[in-house]
């Protein structure tokens, strides 16, 4: 690189000086300043041209410094060229005796302070060249070029972990003037400095989570030629993310980009032809449109649809099943108006009574709508040939489970719907992903393990299973359930693959991988497909079942896009978005934890070691668990990786009770309510502590969320081995949960095993951590959202309350406008999730510093 060498000559040299700090009393070295970065380089990219120089009569004051570089997103990495200006690349050089910068121009340079906890860090500057200085992407000081040496001084507030530091230096004369760069570390007690421009970075900032693409939408063509996807990254600011819709071949060769605009996801391809189905949003409704692989053009089929929920090709691709609440009618409702209800399903969110089916012909764009709404749900439709409809709608009944699910057909020649079959299923895990076996005498769905009900046992209905109906008969056949396969959840995809064989996404354990479901004399028999990754996020399949597109990712792998042909016996990565962020990111490798629980079973977990030991032999440990119906799955987890960053070793723990390790497992959950898995997680830890001396016993942590914060708080009633805990948006009254959260009654009929507060008083109290306040001692802190109708905010109002007129340390964040996860924005995020680090800070390691600044002035 012309302009840069390094050299023992003066002629504008940055050296990098660390000043020595003292050790805090009682701690070594080794303790404060970890395993982390050590000194050596920085990296330099320039000279860039100089900006003009300002017309006469314009003071330099006035001229504010532009950056030539995006400084939020500028990653620098030895040999990679700049993303502004590709023909200058970022260059190591050596901290001693540093750069010779022989040209007149912009240089910019650029290096990482390491921190091993929150302190403030003050830099000071020196030199005739100009100056500006950013922490983070963000200027923290700057000065124009001298005509002698002078210093500049900047200040990086209440920094933690790794800081990416820029120096833009702006070489007017290169005469023999150095330039030296001198940091101190202001804070209580002190600490020592390490460098490094070069190697991986961790994950220390939350916010750097920003940089993660997440997978919206995929489909894949039924011929196998195209697979489209839409990615999300999220914006710089505090608008919404970024979402682009894009076909790519099987190889990742990009073929459209930007399809229908902001926001747009793929649904489908049609059948018989490369034609995509695409929604988009459009003011308060959606537009559905197609588009024709691989030039197009782009047809709007529905303007501003009204409730779209759905949409899908008949068998010959030329109409569409529609879900849709256009054309019904709906009452005037707002806050001024007064409400009548009758029924408690009419507080259910998801009771939608307006959605129905239509059914609209693409080449003239006719439709004629199929049903009329009434006191009943629609779930999910599908063709069973050209003239005959499948569908379920939910309906309520007067004893438990308090619905039943209606699998109907409609001739769509005459108009007739007639009854197949009811399926008892209760609300929570109603018949889903309808789809018609190719000659369409068989329909296969998703629905719970057993139909439910009275003398029927109590199940954990989210362990779903496939179940088959023959139109003819009406007979229904669960054809899963032997093995340890679930086959609900997020994304869960389930296709025939031709006569008695489909594909399916199916979760065991910690994981969910794609199988094949065949029929044999003796029954149905699950294989499982090779995968290259632990985790499906995000799945889709052709029409035929033929080819696959499969978004996968691991503890140390974000999300990736991968394409199989199962006819070839065949697959390849498509492609990688996140592949340069995890190159740069130190990451920890989760370690497997499992271990025999107290009921006997084999209970999955792990454990991610610290990244940097800030505490030799006396590791802090924080442990997250779920707790629920369903398992936390072994996927890129940026939370545990920000925690693992900051010198925590990380323990998760899937206790008794969540699916994909067979019925008799998940089972459990129904009617607990916490015994049974709170004890599993203290077993668990005890079980890591065995294996890993190297944790302090009297440094855990606990924290989950939803019921897992429920499950938080109770775990704090059975014991005072922790040191501090974080619930977040958690139960703490089964019985008020019950009365009040959107789901309580729903949900807590299974959770409850069928018990009411009524009949079964005692369960509602013993189980509950508010009637158990007495027995918490352990720092706890509470967040909720003030508009989650999930779990409401009063749960943790009333457990804080009566932990403060106990007198135990406890405190609660209320964060205005959001609903259940506190996740509305990236910021918002971003906030609660590091507040969960400082609260941990604060009682596992005697570092409340950064919790107390943050409520200085709040």
């Amino acid at each position: 690189m012309n302009g840069i060498r390094p050299t023992s000559t003066s002629v504008a040299t940055l050296a990098l000086v660390a000043l020595a700090l003292a050790t805090p009393a009682g701690a070594t070295a080794s303790e404060t300043s970890g395993s982390g970065p050590q000194p050596g380089q920085w990296l330099v990219a320039g000279p860039l041209p100089a900006p003009a120089s300002p017309p006469p009569g314009l003071l330099a004051p006035e001229i504010e410094t532009v950056a030539e570089i995006d400084t939020h997103r500028a990653w620098p990495v030895a040999g990679r060229p700049l993303a502004e200006t590709p023909d200058l690349r970022w260059q190591a050089v050596e901290a001693e005796p540093g750069p010779r910068l022989e040209q007149a121009g912009i240089y910019w340079v650029a290096t990482r302070l390491h921190l091993p906890r929150w302190t403030e860090v003050t830099l000071e500057a020196r030199s005739a060249a100009g100056l500006t200085v950013y922490a983070d992407g963000e200027e923290i000081a700057s000065r124009g070029a001298r005509s002698e040496p002078s210093s500049l001084e900047a200040t990086v507030a209440h920094a933690r972990g790794l800081v990416s530091l820029l120096l833009r230096v702006e070489v007017v004369d290169p005469t023999p003037l150095p330039a030296t760069l001198a940091l101190a570390a202001a804070g209580r007690p002190a600490v020592s400095l390490a460098w490094s421009a070069t190697g991986p970075r961790p994950l220390f900032d939350y916010a750097d989570r920003r940089r993660l693409a997440d997978y919206t939408s995929l489909a894949v063509s039924t011929g196998g030629q195209w697979i489209a996807r839409s990615l999300r990254r999220d914006s710089s600011g505090a608008g919404a993310p970024l979402s682009t819709l894009e076909v790519l071949d099987p190889r990742g060769a990009l073929v459209a980009s930007g399809l229908a605009g902001e926001g747009a996801r793929a649904l489908a391809f049609s059948p018989v032809e490369d034609l995509l189905l695409i929604t988009r949003p459009h003011g308060e409704g959606t537009d559905l449109l197609t588009w024709k692989a691989p030039r197009g053009p782009l047809r709007r089929v529905l303007v501003g649809e009204e409730g779209l929920a759905w949409a899908g090709f008949a068998p010959t691709g030329k109409a569409l099943l529609v879900l849709s609440s256009t054309g019904a009618r709906r009452s005037r409702r707002d806050d001024e108006t007064a409400r009548r209800r009758t029924a408690p399903r009419e507080g259910l969110p998801d009771y939608l009574t307006g959605p129905h089916l239509h059914l609209v012909d693409l080449a003239t764009g006719n439709r004629r709508r199929l049903t009329l709404p009434g006191d009943f749900v629609l779930d999910g439709a599908c063709f069973a040939d050209d003239s005959h409809v499948v569908y379920a709608r939910t309906v309520p009944r007067r004893e438990r489970p308090w619905f039943q699910t209606e699998l109907r057909e409609i001739d769509l020649r005459s108009g007739a719907d007639r009854l197949l079959r009811v399926f008892v299923a209760g609300w929570e895990f109603r018949p889903r992903a309808l789809i018609a076996e190719p000659a369409g005498e068989r329909v296969a769905f998703l629905g719970p393990p057993a139909e439910l009900g009275p003398g029927r046992g109590e199940h954990n209905v989210y362990n779903a299973q496939i179940w088959v109906l023959d139109r003819a008969s009406g007979s229904l056949e669960r054809i899963t359930g032997s093995g340890a396969e679930a086959y609900g959840g997020r994304g869960g995809v389930l296709v025939w693959a031709g006569a008695g064989r489909m594909v399916a996404t199916a979760t065991t354990g910690a994981r969910r991988r794609w199988v094949r479901v065949e029929e044999t004399d003796d029954g149905w028999n699950v294989l499982p497909l090779p995968a290259e990754g632990e985790v499906l996020t995000r799945a889709a399949a052709s029409s035929d079942g033929r080819f696959l597109a499969s978004v996968l990712s691991s503890p140390t792998r974000p999300a990736a896009l991968f394409f199989t042909s199962l006819e070839q016996g065949t697959g390849n990565r498509v492609e990688e978005p996140n592949a340069a962020v995890a190159e740069e990111w130190m990451l920890s490798a989760a370690r497997d934890a499992s271990f025999r629980g107290p009921g006997g079973e084999r209970i999955e977990a792990w454990y991610y070691p610290p990244l940097f030991a800030f505490e030799a032999r006396r590791i802090p440990l924080v442990v997250y668990t779920y707790g629920g119906a369903v398992p936390t799955l072994r996927a890129f987890d940026p939370m545990h990786q920000f925690l693992a960053a900051h010198g925590y070793g990380v323990l998760v723990i899937n206790p008794r009770g969540a699916y994909g390790r067979g019925e008799r497992f998940a089972d459990h959950h129904a009617g607990d309510w916490g015994p049974k898995a709170a004890a599993d997680v203290l077993a668990g830890i005890d079980a890591l502590l065995r294996a890993h001396p190297e944790i302090n016993p009297a440094s855990v942590g606990l924290y989950g969320g939803s019921y897992g914060g429920f499950l938080t708080a109770y775990l704090l009633s059975t014991t005072d081995r922790f040191a501090a805990a974080v619930s977040l948006y958690g139960i703490s009254s089964l019985a008020s949960y019950w009365g009040q959260g959107d789901w309580g009654w729903t949900y807590g009929d299974m959770a409850s095993a069928g018990a009411a507060p009524w009949t079964d008083p005692d369960l509602f109290v013993r189980h509950s951590p508010l009637f158990r306040a007495e027995k918490i001692h352990t720092p706890l802190l509470l967040l909720h959202g003030t508009a989650d109708g999930n779990v409401p905010p009063t749960e943790s109002r009333q457990l804080f309350t009566a932990l403060k007129i106990l007198g135990r340390p406890v405190e609660w964040v209320l964060f205005p406008g959001e609903d259940h996860g506190i996740s509305g924005t990236f910021e918002r995020r971003t906030e609660h999730r590091t507040m969960i680090l400082e609260w941990f800070d604060r009682f596992l390691r005697d570092q409340g510093e950064a919790w107390e600044h943050r409520w200085k002035n709040p």
